[in-house]
């Protein structure tokens, strides 16, 4: 009687503990999983990039100069971006900010698409440290929806 005493509450310990284990377990890919799907729905937002940005540094007259600048924003998330803006900096080689412009591209850019820019213009002032060395292009968008 005492040896299935003894074996009776080993049972329930190991299976006590094997129900904490799994428990924790569940828990844990529950996480994982929640995680994931965060993870997906950040994949499908939309992510902008700019391809193919070229510029050209004009004469404005005077002190000043003109960019002109021409490529593509590319939309590799599935959902739709709404107003997607383009900001353009112009910097000298010193990095100081010579001038800067935001544009609107497109009303709304569907996922894995493309919009073009061309003739986006940014005059800027001539700087001591010379003309336009460095011309970044940053997207933007105001919001997204799924289709």
């Amino acid at each position: 009687m005492q040896k299935q005493k003894i074996i009776y509450y080993g049972m329930v310990s190991f299976l006590a503990a094997l129900s904490v284990f799994l428990y924790s377990r569940v828990l844990d890919l529950e996480r994982q999983n929640a995680e994931l799907h965060r993870q997906i729905e950040d994949l499908k937002k939309p992510m902008l990039h700019v391809i193919n940005f070229v510029w050209l540094d004009n004469p404005y007259g005077g002190d000043y100069r003109m960019i002109v600048a021409n490529g593509t924003i590319f939309n590799s998330g599935t959902f739709r971006a709404h107003m997607v803006d383009l900001k353009i900096t112009v910097y000298d080689r010193q990095g100081n900010k010579l001038g800067e412009e935001l544009f609107l591209v497109k009303d709304d850019l569907q996922g894995k698409s493309y919009a073009y820019f061309s003739d986006l213009h940014v005059v800027y002032r001539i700087s001591e440290y010379g003309f336009a060395h460095r011309v970044e292009a940053e997207p933007y968008y105001s919001g997204y929806t799924e289709w």
